[in-house]
């Protein structure tokens, strides 16, 4: 899967979300200040592009609606980023607060929002030249340094719009403007947005991983778009898409016992199916369910288990000689107008009717795609998903011959819609790892690599990846693990565990002091859970990549580019650090900290919210009274 569609957290940018910004998208479209005028952009680009006198032409329209909708989602992303951040608080709020800390949230959300931005209107720009374009299109050539990302929300857009409206008026070295037609004035202005947006990638540089972790895990997808954007990444993909993914091999799954040898099992016997009778033989036996629901919190392996259930079928396809299809169904199939997204639903699950492939669907974040009847924000599309799913998954729109399973996964199961969880007939609860084993083989998998060269020096035999049991009072029950849950950082768990296990004399600390630390963590936050092995592996490889790369390796080619490939790979092993075991906890302990700190910023902040409501709520009564009291004297 793509690094955009492998983020954990799903935000859709509604038609909603964007209308409600549309008067102001359009203020500034018209308004738009340069060479102390104001220019109106719709009319500005009739007489850059005078194709035709009195209409757009359909370049021109499409251009400047993508730039419209580009703005609305210029505020959609500013207004989330800035509650998210704690930006608004800062510029509400503007005594005592901490200046370097509020210029740096203003410059990152503003700068993300730019990114996104660029990222929508160079995509579609991209997309109308596509049907008509031709070659040498007109370019701009700017500083790295053009674009200022510093201004604020207001005064960084108008800004850069009075820059964009310059570099239309852009004209070569003999006075011509360089813009003749509307393909012109298309190619240019996916230029711009495109040098904006590599522009936004540079500039992330500048930022704390602390501001960059408010974007690293989000996707935002525009709804009725093929378009995503997660971190400083950005995609187009059209629905027909083939999905692509990493292989998972039961091995490579940590913890899920259950689960996995489920979908070991299940997958296995999709593979039974006969294409000749049409019909797969335990079907008629019995012993295959039509659906199955996961359900567990972020970072378990519930993209793990569908990566695994996906990898087995395409290896049972290839034995068989069946061919094999997934499907996938998440917020790409929703649409702006009424009735056509349930359309998209419909053309999506059609294809389960094949009788000649083997076939498994795809419901990802299944709460988050189908609303909760009763839910205020269910509007008339959704009630059309939710009835056309719960209907396919009765089997009403297909008979089920057994060549097709149906997964779900959800973060949060009580917020699916009840009836559409009783028609999930296989539930399995995704815990992730649990025991220090699991822990310490998960970390020891994705340092595998840097194992391998040795580069992590960490002690003690890997005998507990193949003797994992459960391991009593490790398997980590909702009791046991409620000791603290208060969300505030706790500095000393690294220093106690180690006085814990070697009274702090301990040297050498080995894979089970790494896995026990790991069950420490948990014991005070039960979503300490595979995702953050992640990130710190991650980092810890950045840590051990802490180098400049030599400048000999480009002067003199016999000293690097010249060398084998094993060779090269030998040499840079020299310049990376070693990562000890201490490292590694260490991570581990910096980690959790930091995650422990945002949920204290998270509860004081939403304290705040709560106590200045009360206030406002108290003086709005005494006022009230008072009023009241004065008309009756």
């Amino acid at each position: 899967m793509s690094s955009v569609s492998a983020a954990n957290n799903v935000h859709p940018i509604s038609a909603e979300d964007l209308k409600k910004h549309l008067p102001e998208c359009e203020f500034r479209m018209t308004n738009i200040l340069y060479n102390q005028r104001k220019i109106n952009l719709f009319d500005f680009v009739m007489k850059v592009v005078p194709d035709e006198q009195y209409l757009h032409t359909i370049e021109e329209a499409e251009t400047l609606r993508a730039i419209r909708k580009g703005l609305g989602i210029y505020f959609v992303i500013f207004e989330l980023l800035e509650a998210k951040t704690g930006l608004k608080q800062m510029i509400d709020t503007p005594a005592g607060r901490d200046e370097r800390r509020f210029r740096d949230a203003l410059e990152f959300v503003t700068t993300y929002s730019l990114f996104a931005m660029a990222s929508y209107i160079s995509i579609k720009t991209g997309l109308i030249l596509s049907v008509n374009s031709r070659e040498n299109l007109p370019t701009v050539k700017l500083a790295e340094d053009y674009f200022i990302f510093s201004k604020g929300k207001i005064d960084t857009l108008v800004t850069l719009l009075c820059d964009y409206v310059h570099a239309l008026n852009t004209a070569d070295e003999a006075g011509k403007k360089i813009i003749i037609d509307s393909i012109d004035f298309t190619g240019l202005s996916g230029n711009f947005f495109l040098l904006l947006k590599n522009a936004c990638v540079a500039n992330r540089k500048k930022f704390s991983d602390d501001l960059l972790s408010f974007v690293s895990n989000t996707v935002f997808k525009v709804e009725g778009e093929d378009i995503s954007i997660s971190n400083f990444d950005s995609q187009y993909s059209t629905s027909e898409q083939k999905i692509e993914f990493v292989k998972v091999t039961p091995e490579e799954i940590v913890g899920n016992s259950d689960s996995k040898r489920g979908v070991v099992r299940n997958v296995d016997r999709v593979a039974l199916f006969d294409p000749r009778e049409m019909l797969n033989p335990i079907s008629v036996l019995g012993g295959l369910s039509w659906s199955v629901l996961f359900d567990g919190l972020p970072g378990t392996g519930k993209t793990s288990l569908f990566k695994l259930a996906m990898s087995r079928l395409q290896e049972r396809g290839e034995q068989t000689g069946v061919p094999v299809e997934f499907i996938s169904i998440d917020q790409r199939i929703k649409d702006e107008y009424y009735g056509k997204t349930g359309k998209n639903l419909l053309d999506r699950l059609d294809k389960t009717k094949q009788k000649n492939k083997l076939m498994l669907v795809f419901f990802d974040d299944v709460d988050l795609l189908l609303l909760s009847r009763g839910d205020p924000n269910m509007g008339g599309s959704d009630k059309d998903v939710l009835n056309i799913t719960m209907q396919f998954l009765d089997g009403m729109f297909t008979k089920p011959i057994g060549n097709c399973q149906v997964y779900a996964a959800t973060n949060e199961p009580t917020s699916t819609d009840s009836a559409l969880r009783q028609r999930f007939h296989q539930r399995y609860l995704v815990a992730g790892p649990e025991t220090w084993q699991d822990y310490s083989t998960l970390i020891y998998t994705k340092l595998k690599p840097q194992l391998k060269a040795g580069i992590l020096k960490v002690d003690g035999e890997t005998d507990f990846m193949n003797s994992k049991t459960a391991a009593g009072s490790e398997n980590l029950s909702a009791g046991a693990a409620g000791d603290d849950k208060s969300g505030t950082a706790q500095p000393g768990i690294f220093s106690e565990f180690i006085s814990k296990i070697s009274g702090g004399g301990k040297k050498g600390y080995n894979w089970e002091d790494i896995g026990r630390l790991c069950i420490e963590f948990k014991k005070k936050d039960e979503r300490f859970t595979g995702r953050p092995i992640h990130s710190i592996a991650e980092n810890l490889k950045e840590y051990s990549a802490d180098f400049e790369v030599p400048e000999e390796f480009f002067s003199k080619p016999e000293v690097f580019l010249k060398l084998s490939f094993v060779d090269k790979v030998n040499k840079l092993k020299e310049l990376y650090k070693p990562i000890t075991a201490e490292k590694v906890m260490s991570e581990l302990e910096r980690y959790f900290n930091s995650e422990a700190r945002y949920k204290s910023d998270a509860k004081i902040s939403a304290r705040e919210r709560i106590l200045n409501s009360m206030i406002n709520e108290y003086e709005a009564k005494k006022e009230f009274v008072k009023l009241y009291e004065g008309q009756n004297q």
